[in-house]
């Protein structure tokens, strides 16, 4: 697949209730026990995100204020617009060029325009 438009997509990373693993991560070691020879290897040109929405949520941290103020358990960015080339997935490492983002946050952060270079292994992303 050379291009993706993904409308309304969505991308949660989660730490279910008791867990202690992000939800990514069981995936991610499912490729690293895995006893192929060769890599995983996913790669797209383009993607194109239009309204997307990206979370990022702990079960044992949340804490469900009434108010306005930060959950450090529950973050999420919405209407999230980006256009980003050469992703790609080699076994454990995952890299892109994002070209630009636009997005917001429910305490009303927004960013306009986010551009960069991203990359990540395996071994990074033991971070809980």
């Amino acid at each position: 697949v050379k291009d993706v438009i993904l409308k309304g997509g969505e991308m949660v990373l989660r730490t279910y209730k008791g867990e202690n693993i992000i939800n990514m991560n069981v995936w991610i070691n499912h490729f690293q026990t895995t006893h192929s020879t060769t890599p995983f290897i996913l790669h797209f040109n383009k993607i194109k995100l239009i309204d997307g929405r990206f979370a990022v949520i702990n079960d044992n941290t949340r804490t469900y204020p009434t108010d306005n103020s930060m959950d450090y358990g529950f973050f999420e960015f919405k209407n999230v617009d980006a256009e980003i080339e050469n992703f790609l997935v080699h076994g454990p490492e995952v890299s892109c060029d994002i070209k630009q983002v636009s997005t917001e946050q429910y305490t009303g952060f927004k960013i306009k325009t986010f551009t960069g270079k991203f990359k990540i292994k395996h071994s990074e992303s033991n971070n809980h």
